[in-house]
């Protein structure tokens, strides 16, 4: 026999959220403390906010990024299409090639790709290239 009692998922909940009787302001209060959280404590891990002070690996073609200027839920991934390396050695901008999500029923693209050039320090590399 099922129990009728239906507690919360565990984490901090506002007062005036706990006890909505809309299911979808619930749904969506939660995703934005995902997001929140996510965006908190694990997106700054990957991005490395320093000048220049410690060698780090170049960006190269064919990695997969997240440009970081796009709002939540709306994240694309990019791949590098072009690094720009400088008399120093070091990339300081990229050209990405970003897609939409829209495919047809065989699977080609309804659109074309974009190619946008970004600074990296507006990029988070998500996936390095094979060496």
């Amino acid at each position: 026999m099922k129990s009728k009692i239906v507690l919360p998922p565990p984490g901090v909940f506002q007062t005036a959220d706990m006890y909505l009787r809309k299911h979808w302001k619930r749904v969506q209060h939660l995703s934005n403390e995902f997001w929140t959280r996510w965006r908190k404590e694990f997106l700054h891990a990957l991005q490395e906010r320093q000048k220049w002070f410690r060698p780090r690996r170049n960006f190269k073609v064919d990695d997969v990024v997240k440009d970081n200027d796009t709002p939540r839920n709306r994240w694309s991934l990019a791949r590098v299409v072009k690094a720009d390396e400088e008399e120093d050695g070091l990339v300081r901008k990229v050209k990405l090639a970003v897609g939409d999500r829209k495919i047809t029923n065989q699977g080609k693209r309804t659109n074309s790709l974009r190619t946008l050039e970004r600074p990296i320090h507006k990029l988070v590399l998500l996936v390095p290239c094979e060496q």
